[in-house]
């Protein structure tokens, strides 16, 4: 996601859509859907699945926009555009969970910084 698509997605979630649906909706593809399909096919998975709290919205609207660019390879060979897909998103959880340590590490050091001045 470049600067463009993350002010995007920030827009969206501001004007209450979920985030499953501000992350797919902010990504799009060229000549693949509209805005209003994307936000209409993220829709239910806002809140975990439903607000079930299941699997994140922001990482659903980040498979549902890999699989909208990667994705179609499948339909010509289901093998090969399969690996091509998992491969890709196997990238995207490397980082999603690199990033979530860094912040966690953040908190950590700033709880750390708070208490210590008390």
């Amino acid at each position: 996601m470049n600067k463009k698509q993350s002010q995007r997605a920030l827009e969206l979630f501001s004007q209450k859509y979920n985030c499953a649906q501000s992350v797919f909706g902010a990504c799009p593809v060229s000549g693949g859907l509209s805005e209003a399909q994307r936000l209409a096919l993220a829709a239910p998975f806002g809140g975990g699945v439903a607000r079930q709290g299941e699997i994140c919205g922001a990482l659903t609207g980040a498979l549902l926009a890999l699989g909208e660019t990667f994705g179609e390879a499948m339909a010509a060979d289901p093998v090969a555009g399969r690996k091509v897909l998992y491969e890709r998103v196997h990238q995207y959880q490397k980082l999603c969970s690199e990033l979530v340590v860094s912040a966690v590490e953040q908190v950590d050091a700033t709880v750390a910084a708070v208490s210590q001045q008390k």
